[in-house]
Formats: C-alpha cells, structure tokens, sequence
C-alpha cells in the first residue's frame, strides 16, 4: 500500500481526509487527450502522461470503448492537493454499487487506481467539493469518486453500469481500499507537478512528491494546466469545468 504522508481516516491540520472505506457517489468523466499511449497528451493530476503499459491502444470512443483500464479521479479532499501529485495518486479501491433499493451488488464491484483529481473550483463542486468536512450537494455524500468511463473495456462497463440508479452515474456506492491489480491498474508514466495548495488554504506543508514520496514543503506552486478534454460524440455527457461529466 502507498504511503506519501497522508494517514488514512485522519483529518491533517491542511484539511485533507483520505477515506479507507466508505459510501461514496459517482460520477463519469472522459480521458480522451489527456493521457495518450505515447505520452503527448498533456497529464492528469497524478502525473500520468501515458497508458500503462506504454504503448496501450488509446481510444476516445466513448464510455465502455477503451482497453480495459481501470482508472479512476477522487475528490480533492481525498485527493490531498491541487493540481499537484497528491498522496491518494496510485491507491486503489474497490467500488461496490448499491441499488436504488440499498442491496450492495458485490458481484459488480471493480477496483480502480486513482489517476486524476477531482478538483473544486472548476465547475465540479457540486460532486467534489467537500472540503470543509461536509458532504457534496448532487449526492449527499462524503466522497466522491469520478470513473475514467473511456478507459474500461465493453465487459467491465457492462459489469459496473448494469442497472445505474441516476442516469449513467451511481448515486451510492460502498468503497475500500484494497491492492491494485496489474493488470486492470498498471502504473502509469509519471511526470512532476510539484503541489499547490490544499482545500483549507494555499498551504502546501503537507504536500508530497508521488516519484519519491517525501515531503516537499516550500515547494513552489506548480504552474501546469491540465488540458480540457475532448468531448465525446455522445450526448450523454457534459463539461463541468475542466472536467466532463455524465449527465444525471
């Protein structure tokens, strides 16, 4: 299990709280430019540049068309920083659905790696914006998670997806950390973002760097901007800020 400074199930005085089980909502969002096989798409917030493994076929096809990945973007006060390599980058979990009559659909349940941040202050706050300890406004609940949909093979949409509560997203999910699987959660090429601040403030004495995982306070903040996403052809979904989002 990685470990970047950030305790699990511990509030630090920068106002981070990283969840190791939970009820969760979710939503889906588009990868398209913004990882590609050959590393020229830009990056997300963890870093990553490029499919893991390098050279993976990229799709931007749409949700349920890509090669079988399983990568997910959390909310930002799970995520622990703001456009910089926070320390949930890397950790998987495993999400169960629940229905809308509350059964856990155990035999549903897939594990994504987190990849991206999903951040407040770019239209995404009323699915991640809890950053005062509070719960988001779409779902009513303490964290959130938002899944790479273009990245998952036909079969695993299928398998996550089948019989969604709200539209294309779940709006109840139970979620643990567990190991990640190679094959469905490879490592991705990294690049450095450095930190930003966090939900609480522009502090940043509790970032940390996700290449060596050792506290890099006084760190300027990173000047990267992520790249907006291509739209897909579908109108199923839509732009929240940077991000884009299925409807619901």
């Amino acid at each position: 299990m990685a470990d970047f400074g950030v305790k699990f199930d511990v509030r630090t005085s920068q106002g981070w709280f990283l969840p190791s089980k939970g009820t969760a909502s979710t939503t889906q969002f588009a990868l398209n430019g913004e990882v590609r096989a050959d590393g020229t798409g830009g990056s997300t917030a963890c870093g990553a540049s490029a499919w893991g493994p390098i050279g993976a076929k990229y799709h931007t096809d749409g949700p349920g068309k890509g090669p079988g990945l399983l990568y997910a973007a959390i909310n930002q006060e799970a995520f622990g920083s703001v456009h910089g390599s926070g320390p949930a980058c890397g950790l998987c979990f495993e999400l169960s659905p629940v229905s809308g009559s509350g059964q856990e659909l155990a035999d549903q349940a897939l594990t994504f790696e987190i990849i991206d941040n999903c951040p407040v202050g770019s239209g995404s706050d009323q699915n991640c914006g809890q950053c005062k300890g509070t719960t988001n406004a779409a779902f009513s609940k303490p964290t959130h998670f938002d899944i790479a949909s273009d990245a998952m093979s036909p079969e695993q949409y299928a398998q996550f997806y089948n019989g969604v509560t709200d539209g294309s997203n779940w709006r109840s999910i139970n979620f643990k950390n567990v190991p990640c699987n190679p094959d469905t959660n490879p490592k991705f090429a990294t690049l450095s973002w450095g930190c930003n601040g966090s939900c609480k403030s522009e502090n940043i004495d509790s970032c940390v760097d996700i290449n060596t995982g050792r506290s890099v306070e006084g760190m300027p903040a990173s000047s990267g901007i992520h790249r907006r996403m291509t739209p897909f052809p579908s109108s199923a979904f839509h732009y929240h800020g940077r991000r884009r989002h299925a409807g619901h």
